[in-house]
């Protein structure tokens, strides 16, 4: 009998948000992890002192932009199987429109980051399979579940799968 066994996997659960505000979303370009050198939002491990993802969240966005949220609203859950490296890797996606502060960049974990307009977001260097679902979320305000399947590593993207995560 074949099964899709996980066992022996590794497990991680992460979060991005998007601070989206006057028709622009903060993001920036990455120096470090899989996703370094591309352009990506904020984001992180969620860890054990987190209550749950949307303060995972907001801890991120304190930490890495300066910014405290106020609004999180979960737009996708993304599954990334690393598949030479036994990963799993599962990312919640939160929205947050009403957020305070003065921007002030992580150098640690980014070169910049900038408000981009969003019909500017897919001129930007994005991680590959990364375009299909922000377009479902900003563009046609979807949300989603998204299904990344990777060969040698996150660069070597081999299937994306997009379905509606709730009506």
């Amino acid at each position: 009998m074949k099964t899709n066994s996980t066992l022996g996997w590794k497990h991680i659960y992460m979060v991005m948000t998007i601070l989206l505000r006057k028709g622009k979303v903060l993001m920036g370009l990455k120096k470090d992890g899989s996703l370094a050198g591309y352009v990506n939002f904020p984001g992180g491990h969620i860890e054990a002192t987190d209550d749950d993802y949307f303060s995972a969240s907001e801890r991120e966005c304190r930490e890495e932009t300066g910014f405290i949220t106020k609004d999180g609203k979960l737009l996708a859950e993304i599954h990334i199987w690393r598949k030479t490296e036994k990963k799993h890797v599962i990312v919640y996606v939160i929205l947050s429109q009403k957020f305070t502060g003065k921007l002030r960049v992580d150098t640690t974990e980014f070169e910049y980051l900038k408000f981009i307009p969003i019909n500017k977001v897919f001129k930007e260097n994005l991680a590959p399979g990364e375009a299909r679902w922000i377009k479902e979320v900003l563009v046609r305000n979807q949300k989603v579940k998204v299904t990344i399947y990777c060969g040698k590593n996150r660069k070597s993207v081999q299937s994306v799968k997009i379905d509606d995560l709730w009506p």
